[in-house]
C-alpha cells in the first residue's frame, strides 16, 4: 500500500557526456528495479521516475525513450516503460529554441558545448534535440503521466522552460501533464530545503 523509494545514481559530466550515456545508465537502472524491486514489494509493472535539475531532465527523457533499444545496448528486449515522472526544474530543452537563455550572455550553450553535450551545437543540433525532453513529446505513442514542478524566480534553468515544455505536454494530452508553479522559490538546489 506505500511506496518503494529506489535511489540511482548515473556516471556524471565531464567524465561522461549527457546524452547518451546518463541516459542508458538510468535505463540500465530501470532494468534493475525492474528485475529486483519485488523482492521489496515493489511492483515491477508501475514504476515512477523523478529527479532534481539534472535528474529531473534524465528522468524526464527516460520517461520519452520507451523501449528504444539504442539506449538499451545488451538488453533491448526489457520494458522500459515508466508510469509516470516528476520533473522538478530540470532543463526540457538544450537547443533554447525560444531563446529563453539569451540573458545568460551565452553561458547556457558554452556550458551544453563544453561540460554536458562535449560537442559543438551548431555541428550537432540533432543530437541536442534527441537529449531535450521538449523534442521527444511527439515521438512517444503513451506518454506516461508527467508532472512538471518549477520555481517562477529559478535563475539557473529559466522557470519559461519548464512552462514551454509543460504546454508542449498539454498540447498533446491534457490529462496525463500535470504542473506546480512555485511562486517566488528559485532553483531549489540539491535537497536544500527552500519551503
Amino acid at each position: 500500500n506505500g511506496w518503494i523509494v529506489v535511489s540511482i545514481n548515473y556516471r556524471l559530466c565531464p567524465r561522461v557526456r549527457v546524452y547518451p550515456e546518463q541516459l542508458m545508465d538510468c535505463k540500465l537502472a530501470l532494468k534493475w528495479v525492474r528485475e529486483n524491486i519485488a523482492q521489496y514489494g515493489g511492483n515491477p509493472n508501475f514504476v515512477v521516475c523523478g529527479g532534481e535539475s539534472a535528474g529531473g531532465h534524465l528522468s524526464t527523457l527516460l520517461a520519452l525513450t520507451p523501449n528504444e533499444p539504442e539506449y538499451q545496448p545488451g538488453f533491448e528486449k526489457v520494458d522500459t516503460t515508466l508510469q509516470g515522472c516528476v520533473n522538478l526544474y530540470g532543463v526540457m530543452d538544450l537547443t533554447d529554441h525560444k531563446d529563453i537563455y539569451s540573458n545568460k550572455g551565452g553561458q547556457f550553450k558554452k556550458f551544453m558545448e563544453k561540460l554536458v553535450m562535449q560537442r559543438k551545437f551548431n555541428e550537432n543540433e540533432d543530437l541536442y534535440k534527441k537529449a531535450s525532453p521538449f523534442w521527444r513529446v511527439d515521438l512517444v505513442d503513451q506518454l506516461p503521466r508527467i508532472m512538471v514542478v518549477h520555481g517562477t524566480i529559478d535563475t539557473l534553468v529559466p522557470y519559461e522552460d519548464g512552462r514551454e515544455f509543460f504546454r508542449q505536454l498539454t498540447k498533446r494530452r491534457e490529462k496525463e501533464a500535470q504542473g506546480l508553479e512555485l511562486a517566488h522559490v528559485s532553483h531549489t538546489v540539491h535537497s536544500k530545503d527552500q519551503f
